[in-house]
């Protein structure tokens, strides 16, 4: 984060050995959509307004003409968090969901944390990602 609000945001994952490129984004939550009516297309302005907001300046090399450019999408919860939780109706199942987009870059974490739960001596506390979390009275 750079900046006081939500869109003041951008991550950046380093370059492939060899291919001088790396992949920089933001997030947007303002509007939904489904994979079947996105629009993946960035134009040029957009790419550019990105690149002054977000990365001149702060990343050394980075020029303001993208190799490629596209919109991805994924899930997210109502408060942006994982599920990872027992089946409300069945209790030999777990409901493992690290969507919200930044399910990836957790995923060993994640794993270890299940693991452990799964096992006879869980050593963390999942609470924080149960489904219960939604339910309102």
């Amino acid at each position: 984060m750079h900046g006081d609000t939500n869109d003041a945001y951008f991550y950046a994952f380093p370059a492939l050995p060899g291919t001088g490129l790396l992949k920089a984004a933001t997030e947007q939550y303002d509007v939904a959509t489904t994979p079947q009516y996105v629009d993946r297309r960035v134009d040029s302005a957009e790419s550019s307004a990105f690149h002054a907001r977000h990365l001149s300046g702060r990343l050394r090399g980075v020029g303001a003409r993208p190799a490629r450019s596209t919109a991805c999408l994924y899930t997210v919860t109502p408060d942006a968090g994982f599920i990872i939780d027992r089946h409300p109706d069945m209790d030999r199942v777990m409901v493992v969901s690290v969507c919200s987009g930044h399910g990836f870059k957790h995923s060993a974490g994640i794993g270890e944390a299940v693991a452990s739960t799964l096992s006879s001596a869980p050593a963390l506390s999942l609470q924080r990602f149960a489904l219960s979390r939604f339910h309102h009275s």
